[in-house]
């Protein structure tokens, strides 16, 4: 009887949270104008989902490359949408942020509940690039001036699901125009993100698994490449109940927590 009853209870739904991030954008590279920033990975988090017993696939989008947009990550019936590249254009998890000469105003998200806008970029010669949405903000707006420093991109959200603090799915910051030889003007990567490239400097990548957008940069340098995607699981237990992913019992007290960072299987 007592092996029937713990048979049937390892039977149950598990009820977790579950967060699915896309690859970021890739950051811009114009000519003399910095190139924006590209926009983070959608994010998407969810509780109290109920997982039946079965397989279920996971797929991990890729961070898209310079003026390229970020891969779709999906899993579990979740679709985060990769981010947009102001170049690349089209639906994005968050927009890329504005080039000056060609693109002068940041693309809109059209997933808005998986993130943000890009900033736009001022037209004029040398001017820096927009910053690309987060999942948590908008991209700032960038001014005008061979000088100014690539606007910062947008925020993204920190999450606790693994049991630590961590910033996912921030904008990519843009890139100074080639009038700008030094310093990135302070721009925050806190998020994942990419810092924003300048003339010397090319524009720094997306953490991976992070989905931060990359660095727009002027024609000196590369743009950052756009962060890869994710998906975490996590359910109460001591004791794992599924396979798949990268499991740990022990960082969040009283939770079982999966992390995919490369695409897989979830079953429980």
């Amino acid at each position: 009887m007592t092996s029937s009853v713990l048979l049937f209870a390892q039977k149950l739904p598990i009820t977790a949270e579950v967060l699915v991030i896309a690859g970021g954008g890739g950051g811009g590279k114009s000519g003399d104008d910095g190139g924006g920033g590209g926009g983070a990975g959608g994010l998407i988090y969810a509780t109290g989902l109920t997982i039946v017993s079965g397989s279920y696939s996971i797929v991990i989008g890729g961070g898209g490359g310079q003026n390229a947009r970020g891969t779709n990550t999906t899993g579990l019936g979740y679709t985060a949408v990769g981010g947009g590249n102001r170049v690349a254009g089209g639906a994005a998890g968050s927009g890329g942020g504005g080039n000056s000469t060609n693109y002068p105003s940041g693309q809109a998200s059209t997933a808005p509940t998986q993130g943000k806008n890009g900033g736009s970029a001022n037209g004029g010669a040398y001017a820096p690039g927009g910053g690309g949405g987060g999942a948590g903000g908008v991209g700032a707006d960038a001014g005008g001036g061979g000088t100014g420093a690539g606007a910062n991109g947008g925020i993204g959200i920190f999450s606790s699901i693994t049991g630590s603090s961590v910033g996912y799915a921030g904008g990519g910051n843009g890139g100074s125009g080639n009038d700008r030889t030094s310093t990135w003007g302070g721009q925050t990567t806190a998020y994942g993100n990419g810092s924003g490239g300048f003339r010397g400097a090319s524009g720094g990548n997306g953490g991976a698994n992070l989905g931060g957008g990359g660095g727009g940069v002027c024609n000196f340098g590369s743009a950052g490449t756009g962060g890869s995607g994710v998906v975490i699981i996590a359910y109460p237990g001591a004791v794992a109940r599924a396979t798949g992913g990268t499991i740990n019992t022990s960082s969040r007290p009283g939770y079982v927590v999966h992390t995919f960072t490369t695409s897989g299987t979830f079953t429980v």
